[in-house]
């Protein structure tokens, strides 16, 4: 007895075919063979459905094999009355041949997918997808056709179409891809995650369909589809540039939101390019991802930003708004500067969680200030007190010429002061002020409030409260003042 790769004999269960040794089935395969020329085509069709198992695992069969049954079944099925028994017979003959009789098969294939039965229908997407990408360029445009088609296709049809342009994969893509883009969006959630699983086997061919895409990604699609979705994406590779802007948006997490669609996102960045990463918005979005909670969702961002040498992102997206060494000035001391066009937003707009570099910031700012302004009027203080110098009694005389050299000279050999530091820009000067104006009102308001709420707990009348203690102030005399006699004095003794 011949068994299949399987295990299982070749025939029927308990058939005679399965009682039969190697030399006997051998005989059998050939009296077969001969059956296929028979003038009954009943008989050439059962000939030739018998000998599908044969001709799937390839064993017991002369080479050439001539005629091939999958020929003989093709002309039979192609006549106009052809019984549906047997179409269904043939077709399932197809689907156990598989790829050896994509020869002979594409064009009936094709002919049956528009076939006015919904099982021969069905059972010809069945087979397309047993006998492979051979037959892409003769079967995808009528399955794309299928896919589309709400009208007279049932969404089991439709599902069975998206399912067979899986298998085909990018062959199919020129003449399918468009159709797909439409049943992502299909009233069936089963047709529209077939379709896309379909995108993404076709790959960088099918990125016409990438705009279709964004918009489910975009929306609450649900985790399965959103996360074919950015496979879809990543297959296309560059041709999904489009869809770079939602991605990035992906990345940054919210509540509830999937993390694996976060890691999907952040893999189909590095699959578009490193033109797409290594754009200022890519790398900030990339780089605030590798703080993800996920761990593989940091370790996706990392992998597109060390793919893209975005060596600056990778210690995080603060390093983004350092200046590069090779852009300080030579003196310049090694602080870590905002970049001008995110001062003035890092001053007049604090982030919250952030109050300590903000105040960092500031102080900063006001030292360097006002650190020359400071001096200001001491210099002209100093003016005067050395213009009186000369009229008084001890001053000092004018030193002569020599003395005037000996100070010359002692002059040079100093060390020469430090430039004072130059001023603020007046942008920036204001936007100082103005935060902190903003700051000592908020204390004000803060200490007024708890002020009167120690006033309310105590039973007290703010107002009166405040009356005495001005009274009381104007009444208090200041150091080295006499008291005023509001008492006669003790007597003595």
């Amino acid at each position: 007895m011949t068994v299949g790769p399987s295990g299982e004999a070749y025939g029927p269960e308990g058939c005679v075919v399965e009682q039969m040794n190697y030399a006997e089935e051998l005989d059998h395969v050939d009296m077969l063979r001969e059956k296929l020329m028979h003038r009954d085509p009943t008989r050439r069709h059962k000939a030739a459905v018998a000998m599908a198992s044969y001709v799937g695992d390839q064993v017991l069969l002369p080479q050439p094999l001539d005629p091939h049954p999958a020929a003989i079944l093709v002309k039979g099925m192609m006549k106009p009355r052809t019984q549906k028994p047997q179409l269904l017979e043939g077709l399932r003959a197809f689907g156990i041949m598989g790829v050896h009789c994509a020869d002979y098969t594409g064009g009936c294939l094709a002919a049956l997918v528009n076939h006015q039965d919904n099982e021969v229908r069905f059972e010809a997407m069945r087979a397309i997808r047993s006998v492979g990408p051979q037959v892409a360029e003769v079967v995808a445009p009528e399955l794309a056709a299928a896919v589309v088609d709400v009208d007279t296709t049932s969404p089991l049809l439709r599902f069975q179409a998206a399912r067979s342009l899986e298998v085909m994969g990018p062959p199919a893509a020129a003449a399918a891809a468009e159709a797909l883009s439409r049943s992502v969006n299909d009233k069936d959630p089963d047709v529209q995650l077939a379709s896309c699983r379909a995108l993404v086997a076709m790959g960088e061919p099918a990125s016409v369909a990438a705009p279709a895409l964004v918009e489910i990604i975009s929306r609450n699609s649900g985790y399965e589809l959103r996360r074919v979705a950015c496979d879809a994406l990543t297959s296309m590779g560059p041709g999904a540039a489009v869809a770079a802007t939602e991605l990035g948006r992906i990345l940054r997490p919210k509540y509830g939101d999937d993390p694996v669609l976060r890691q999907k996102a952040a893999t189909a960045l590095a699959a578009i390019g490193v033109n797409e990463v290594r754009k200022p918005e890519r790398q900030l979005q990339l780089a605030k991802a590798l703080g993800d909670k996920s761990p593989d969702v940091a370790k996706a961002a990392r992998e597109a930003l060390r793919n893209a040498s975005c060596k600056r992102a990778l210690n995080g997206s603060m390093a983004l708004f350092e200046k590069a060494p090779e852009d300080r000035p030579k003196n310049a001391p090694p602080a870590d500067d905002p970049s001008p066009e995110v001062a003035p937003a890092a001053v007049a707009e604090p982030v919250e969680g952030e109050h300590g570099a903000h105040t960092d910031l500031v102080d900063a700012a006001k030292d360097s200030a006002m650190g020359p302004a400071e001096n200001a009027p001491e210099a002209e203080a100093a003016e005067p007190n050395a213009a009186t110098t000369e009229d008084q009694p001890g001053a000092q005389p004018e030193a002569t010429a020599d003395e005037a050299h000996e100070g010359e000279g002692e002059a040079s050999e100093r060390p020469a002061e430090a430039e004072p530091m130059r001023p603020l820009p007046s942008t920036f000067q204001t936007l100082l002020s103005e935060a902190e104006a903003r700051t000592a009102k908020q204390k004000g308001d803060q200490v007024r409030l708890e002020s009167e709420n120690v006033l309310e707990r105590l039973g007290l009348d703010g107002e009166a409260v405040a009356a005495g203690i001005t009274e009381a102030a104007g009444a208090t005399p200041r150091f080295g003042e006499a008291a005023p006699a509001t008492c006669d004095a003790p007597p003595n003794g």
